[in-house]
């Protein structure tokens, strides 16, 4: 089991369900149980087709009026159509099997569809902290050579910013507020998801 701040995938994968109260999001866990199989959105599917309404992702959301933690959750029927829907987007985007992909999230409900939605795309997903710092960052990033980006603000601007050195980057998507590059944000691809329903959702469904 590893440890992020914030962010909770509730329990493993095969018992789940449990509403009982969380800690402070300081000592909050995310968990995902060792599979058997090594298509991991197959087994989300597989879930959410069992029990659709048990607890997938637990957030936090601030505090209520007595200054309680307050927290979101979402369901496995919740990942498993939003993980669809992003997949969607990416395959009308142009992202096929083995399109490498560099994922700059934050830990969030957002990163863990997003992962799950890269895994039904077939892209290979580049995972990087973003809090690594800029040296070791683009380090990392000119040694694997990215397709595009799924990432924070910030670092799509560093990219933007720095023209030729990411020119190969032509899948962009924005998870928070786009500034003055080009791409969709993370609610941009969920609509274009939206609007093509009969798009493949995982690697390989149909033919281009």
């Amino acid at each position: 089991m590893s440890s992020v701040r914030g962010t909770a995938l509730h329990g493993d994968l095969d018992r789940i369900g449990d509403d009982s109260p969380l800690p402070e999001p300081a000592k909050t866990h995310v968990a995902v149980s060792t599979l058997s199989s090594a298509n991991i959105a197959s087994r989300l599917t597989a879930i959410a087709e069992r029990m659709p309404s048990a607890v997938a992702v637990i957030v936090p959301a601030g505090h209520d009026s007595g200054g309680k933690y307050q927290y979101r959750r979402y369901t496995f029927a919740q990942l498993e159509e939003d993980s669809n829907l992003l997949a969607r987007g990416l395959w009308q985007l142009g992202v096929r099997p083995g399109t490498r992909l560099a994922l700059l999230v934050r830990p969030s409900y957002e990163f863990v569809a997003l992962v799950f939605a890269l895994f039904k795309a077939g892209a290979v997903s580049i995972l990087i902290d973003p809090g690594m710092g800029r040296k070791n960052l683009l380090s990392c990033l000119d040694q694997v050579r990215p397709e595009g980006f799924v990432a924070i603000p910030v670092v799509q601007a560093v990219r933007t910013l720095l023209g030729r050195r990411f020119s190969a980057a032509r899948f962009n998507v924005t998870v928070g507020r786009r500034w003055f590059w080009r791409g969709p944000t993370f609610a941009q691809l969920l609509d274009l998801g939206r609007r093509v329903g009969d798009a493949p959702t995982t690697a390989g469904c149909q033919p281009d």
